[in-house]
């Protein structure tokens, strides 16, 4: 029967091997190989919570990417932290001040609920339960935004190696239901106009109605 030293051996020849810590509480050690200057070896700890078959899925997912080249030593940076941080060193260099400050209130948002979590521990189940509760006070179409946002900002997570991959693209954001635009007819046109031509915004409704112009366009005229 091979000694606990000869099994953990041979797993280590594989990458990497687990070790329980408690019950529903997994360890996992990959080896990084050699330090070019010191001779030792190195090593990084991963711990991961659930049975000992959901630790074996991620120890064979993490060594695939050392295999592969794609894997990424976690970071304890949170989403919080490096939001703040693409806002301030990236997005404020991309666009105009107006956009970066609506580009800002959207991250609020997202860290006042998500910033605590670590970026590398970032779940589409965590960005499920943000829209979940977001939706009872938001429009769809605002968590829309905050989508966009999250998404993108993960996409440079990845680009800067951050995150392995970019798990807003797993998640489909909230659906917006379009309502049917319904247009006055020809005599309730005519009875609005009548009803306010002694009134000070009479120009106002006939020029809406006989030119189809948005508010702010009208109101910038």
């Amino acid at each position: 029967m091979a000694r606990r030293s000869d099994y953990e051996e041979g797993e280590a020849t594989k990458r990497g091997h687990i070790k329980q810590r408690s019950k529903g509480s997994w360890s996992i050690v990959l080896d990084l190989g050699r330090d070019p200057s010191t001779g030792k070896r190195k090593q990084q700890w991963v711990t991961i919570r659930g049975t000992k078959k959901e630790a074996e899925s991620k120890l064979a997912e993490l060594q695939h990417q050392m295999d592969s080249g794609g894997y990424i030593k976690p970071s304890k940076e949170t989403l919080g932290k490096f939001l703040e941080r693409w806002l301030d060193d990236y997005i404020s260099t991309q666009v105009r001040a107006t956009t970066l400050e609506a580009y800002r209130q959207r991250g609020k948002h997202l860290i006042n609920a998500l910033g605590h979590i670590p970026l590398s521990e970032l779940r589409p189940e965590h960005i499920h339960q943000y829209y979940r509760e977001k939706s009872r006070f938001l429009s769809a179409s605002t968590l829309i935004k905050h989508h966009n946002l999250l998404r993108e900002a993960l996409s440079h997570a990845v680009k800067w190696q951050n995150v392995v991959r970019n798990v807003a693209q797993a998640v489909d954001p909230p659906r917006v239901n379009r309502k049917e635009m319904k247009a006055l007819t020809g005599s309730e046109v005519h009875r609005l106009l009548e009803a306010c031509i002694d009134k000070p915004w009479y120009p106002i409704f006939h020029t809406l109605t006989c030119t189809g112009l948005r508010r702010s366009e009208l109101l910038g005229l």
